[in-house]
């Protein structure tokens, strides 16, 4: 059997080592589109506050230490999935060095392309001293940066730009957060829980500005001017995280999607079409994992299912 996975951050990596190490007779193929794997993006805010002193330790792991997995299991970095097609097992794949396109087959899929920072629609967002905080290279554009800035200002109020805000609150910044689309952290938390985290930003010198829409972006070569729905700010380096949006384009119209672009699963990560499994960061830690299953027994029975069928592992 062979399986094609299309991705390789933490949960492509997950899935390929269980695969290789509970099926090892199965041929494993990964694609990447980056020159790494496994960066822990999460940990990014910890670079940022000098708890991790250097940002190659947020990689899991490597290549070479999951090849040692074993002889079948094989991955292709710098290479891009154009086109997946269910009905034919089949997938485009760009080398991104020589702009070669071939093609591949697979008995079964597993997609974990990720997903990708919403870019608000707002003048200016591109401007140089306004960055998104995603992935490796972002997270050297912004270390780098905030070495000569004084003031940062974080638009967004989810949990990467209140872990910015509370990262940068311990480094002698100067630092504000705008939020005001949707009320601070409405997607994880509730209401009173929110305002702890509020009020422990602000007790560590976060100027908060809730209720606050950035609007446009300009730059004078020196700050940044944020127009927001209550006036104009600045500061000196501006990072947007407005939230992300999953990366299913390959698979639209082949397997069901939710009304908000991501993927329909149930409840092994199998998608609509039983050859196409979909794994994300949080779905190794939803709450669809039975309370007293161990992480590492659930993983393995979820990639049990990719390549053998639906039958459990027990």
């Amino acid at each position: 059997m062979k399986v094609i996975v299309v991705g390789c951050t933490h949960a492509g990596t997950a899935a390929v080592q269980e695969i290789i190490t509970h099926h090892p007779e199965a041929e494993v193929v990964v694609y990447e589109r980056r020159p790494d794997i496994a960066f822990l993006s999460c940990g990014i805010a910890l670079y940022l506050n000098g708890t991790v002193t250097q940002l190659d330790e947020l990689f899991t792991t490597n290549v070479k230490t999951l090849e040692a997995f074993g002889a079948n299991v094989k991955f292709e970095l710098e290479h891009d999935v154009l086109d997946i097609d269910a009905k034919t097992h089949e997938i485009s794949v760009q080398d991104l060095g020589s702009g070669r396109i071939t093609t591949d087959k697979y008995d079964k899929l597993i997609y974990t392309a990720g997903s990708f920072p919403v870019v608000p629609p707002i003048q200016g967002v591109s401007l140089p001293g306004v960055l998104m905080c995603k992935d490796y290279n972002d997270a050297q554009r912004i270390y780098e940066t905030a070495k000569t800035a004084h003031s940062i200002m974080i638009v967004g109020g989810g949990y990467i730009g209140v872990e910015l805000a509370e990262a940068y609150s311990h480094t002698g910044h100067e630092v504000s957060l705008i939020n005001g689309v949707r009320p601070l952290l409405s997607h994880y938390v509730d209401a009173s829980l929110a305002n702890l985290v509020r009020l422990d930003l602000e007790s560590h010198g976060v100027q908060m500005l809730l209720d606050e829409v950035a609007m446009k972006f300009d730059n004078d070569g020196e700050r940044v001017f944020i127009q927001t729905s209550k006036g104009e700010r600045y500061a000196d380096l501006a990072v947007v995280c407005v939230g992300f949006q999953p990366q299913t384009e390959l698979l639209r119209d082949q397997v069901a999607m939710n009304a908000d672009g991501s993927i329909h699963v149930d409840d092994y990560m199998q998608t609509s079409d039983p050859d196409i499994s979909r794994l994300a960061m949080q779905s190794l830690f939803t709450s669809i994992r039975p309370a007293k299953m161990p992480m590492r027994r659930w993983l393995q029975t979820r990639c049990a299912k990719v390549t053998r069928g639906s039958q459990p592992v027990r």
